[in-house]
């Protein structure tokens, strides 16, 4: 993976199932992959490890454009509302991220 760019199999995933199901118009897989997935912005989407980071990449080309360490472990789906990712932590921490 990372002879590719990518880092993580979950990046690997993302982007190649979101191409995929543009491609094939397969709008309901399409919005299911995007409400699991956090999307800040048209082209990018937020993975997030266990261990407590958020990775932030392109879709088109799975380039990661940041990350951010949180102060706890990540066991929950994180969600955006008006351009703010939400996400609780095991550090009893809820997390908004982002301009707003």
């Amino acid at each position: 993976l990372a002879a590719v760019g990518l880092t993580t199999a979950s990046e690997a995933h993302g982007r190649q199932a979101h191409a995929a199901y543009a491609r094939w118009g397969a709008a309901g897989k399409l919005r299911q992959l995007e409400q699991s997935q956090a999307f800040l912005q048209p082209g990018d989407m937020v993975l997030i490890d266990m261990g407590g980071t958020l990775h932030c990449v392109a879709v088109d080309d799975g380039r990661e454009l940041w990350t951010m360490k949180l102060g706890g472990r990540i066991h929950s789906t994180a969600i955006v509302y008006e351009g703010r990712l939400f996400v609780g932590t095991t550090d009893g921490v809820f997390y908004g991220i982002g301009k707003g």
